[in-house]
């Protein structure tokens, strides 16, 4: 039998439970504790359900952002703002069936205004994703059936709204996402239940960082600069200093911005004191003119991963030559 398999929980092997007969394996999906911002049409083929775990995980850690899966995580609670269907009364006195509602769920979480800065880059972003839930209690992933596929539900709305100061309580912050088509959530609605390696609160989007340029603010005429990688969490430098600095800052890359030319790294050295990184270039494609800019990048993600640097996502900074 196969490991996983689109729409199959597989909790019931006696082939009984048909048509409209009682189940063997109910499933009622109550609270969705994470969902995931897929980019709009990505599916999860048959085939790739079969290795789900490694499925999931590649997307999360993809190399282009625009291709990548982002879990909102830690939800804490929802309000269902849906809109009723309409029954209408002909001129007669008969009743017909009008439309269906449309299913517009609040969420509220538990990350704190960091993260809300973060999701906030989500918000009427509804053009370029769809949504996955995730039901930790079921270990389940629920969303929609794309033929023989499974794939997320189209949104009409993603809204990330203001934040709120709430007296003698925590702030609310929260993420809704309105579906687009109602049939979706009432007629092809599926499941894919995880298999044993893959826990629901495995399911972690990447960590961000930046590049902060200390000293001057630009590269010197001898082509040297200074700068710091962070995160929300703080300086990466005094626990990952020796993975960035290996192999000359093999995740450290540098480019002529106008050009688009990689420029050679030269050296590259850590200041433990001051928690920073002063990188020199070499000269050829380094730009002639003072206010031309050099891209510092750090990543992509799958440099990182080989650096054993994990978790973390890819950033860059455009820094200007003096």
């Amino acid at each position: 039998m196969a490991k996983t398999i689109i729409g199959w929980l597989g909790c019931d092997s006696s082939g009984k439970a048909q048509n409209t007969g009682v189940q063997t394996c109910i499933i009622d999906p109550k609270l969705f504790e994470d969902k995931i911002f897929i980019p709009k049409g990505d599916v999860i083929t048959p085939t790739e359900a079969l290795s789900l775990t490694s499925k999931i995980n590649s997307m999360l850690v993809h190399d282009n952002p625009n291709k990548r899966w982002y879990p909102i995580n830690d939800l804490v609670g929802c309000e269902d703002k849906s809109s009723e269907y309409t029954v209408e009364t002909a001129g007669y006195g008969g009743q017909f069936y009008g439309n269906d509602g449309k299913q517009f769920f609040m969420f509220a979480h538990k990350s704190g205004l960091t993260m809300h800065k973060q999701y906030r880059k989500f918000h009427q972003m509804q053009e370029k994703y769809d949504v996955i839930f995730v039901d930790r209690k079921n270990k389940i992933l629920v969303g929609v059936e794309k033929g023989a596929d499974f794939g997320g539900f189209n949104l009409e709305n993603i809204i990330v709204p203001d934040w709120k100061l709430s007296t003698g309580a925590a702030a609310m912050y929260n993420v809704g996402v309105a579906l687009q088509d109602s049939t979706e959530w009432n007629d092809s609605i599926t499941f894919i239940k995880m298999p044993t390696d893959l826990l629901p609160t495995s399911i972690r989007g990447l960590k961000q960082t930046a590049i902060k340029v200390t000293g001057t603010g630009t590269f010197s005429n001898s082509r040297v600069a200074t700068f710091q990688v962070v995160t929300p969490h703080g300086n990466m430098y005094s626990t990952y200093k020796t993975e960035i600095l290996a192999s000359t800052g093999a995740v450290i890359k540098c480019y002529n911005t106008a050009t688009g030319a990689a420029l050679t790294t030269s050296t590259i050295t850590g200041d433990d004191v001051t928690e920073q990184f002063t990188i020199t270039l070499g000269a050829t494609g380094f730009p002639g003119t003072a206010g031309d800019e050099i891209t510092l990048k750090f990543g992509p993600v799958s440099d990182l991963i080989t650096a054993t640097i994990p978790g973390f996502s890819e950033c860059e900074l455009n820094i200007a030559r003096a």
